[in-house]
């Protein structure tokens, strides 16, 4: 999976150097994950063009794989939304998950009850299924092969109705 926000070594250190004393004392990979993360994000990415940037990020990493012999086919896109971006940032790339489909890689949407859709809605986490197969339908419609979500039955419902509804046509 080519993603834009995993975690690269220097994130960790600096999440060590952040947490001092306390980063060894934390009990499972979760914790260090979540001490990682929260490093990464004090460190808020500024885009001029969010959509063509993540792009050519997954491009130039999905190049690299193949160089390094990883099989193309064995490869998938997940173009990150959440970590590192605004609700502006998440909402343009849904807008325009078309673009990430062009390279002839399956690609993925995860974006099930992220906070961006909470934002938009005023919902918590708990509440978000409606928003969340909003989301994963319009990521679809879009040219998402993959989509994780939290709510499946919900989320088959919506997309086997609009299934029918396009092959009708």
């Amino acid at each position: 999976m080519i993603k834009p926000d995993m975690i690269p070594d220097e994130v960790v250190e600096a999440a060590r150097a952040a947490y001092r004393d306390g980063f060894e004392q934390l009990d499972s990979h979760e914790e260090i994950m979540r001490a990682s993360i929260a490093a990464a994000l004090s460190a808020w990415p500024e885009y001029e063009d969010v959509v063509s940037e993540v792009n050519g990020f997954l491009v130039e990493r999905g190049v690299a794989l193949e160089d390094e012999g990883i099989a193309r086919e064995r490869l998938a896109i997940d173009p990150g939304f959440g970590f590192g971006k605004t609700v502006t940032h998440n909402m343009q790339m849904l807008g325009a998950f078309d673009a990430f489909t062009q390279h002839g890689l399956p690609v993925l949407a995860g974006i099930s009850r992220k906070s961006s859709l909470g934002e938009i809605t005023g919902r918590k986490t708990e509440e978000r299924m409606v928003a969340s197969v909003a989301a994963a339908l319009m990521a679809v419609e879009r040219g998402a092969m993959i989509v994780r979500v939290h709510d499946v039955g919900p989320t088959v419902d919506a997309l086997k109705v609009w299934s029918a509804a396009t092959q009708s046509l």
